[in-house]
């Protein structure tokens, strides 16, 4: 991960700029968990997502998403929340790759 901040300048340079996109991303968790005495809870995903193209037919999605989650057993609440970086290798199809 720590070679990604020293690339970040590299990559914001007259060149790249053309082929880096950078923006928001929200949703929301349904959680479920199978046990007696137990139910589910909603929690947020929010994080930026940035999307590298290679050419105009693929390109490298990095993601850094705060994520919370979690379950109610009983009186109990159970509150989870993670810093996902998700990777993702994207090939473009049609319009948008072309």
């Amino acid at each position: 991960m720590f070679f990604l901040f020293l690339l970040f300048p590299t990559l914001l340079s007259a060149q790249f700029k053309n082929r880096l996109s950078i923006g928001p991303r929200a949703g929301v968790n349904f959680s479920n968990v199978d046990r007696e005495n137990t139910s589910g809870s909603t929690g947020l995903v929010l994080g930026l997502t940035s999307t590298y193209s290679f050419n105009q037919s693929s390109g490298l999605t990095i993601d850094a998403l705060y994520s919370a989650e979690g379950y109610e057993e009983g009186s109990r609440d159970v509150d989870l929340t993670f810093l996902r970086v998700p990777v993702f290798y994207n090939i473009f199809f049609g319009q948008m790759g072309g």
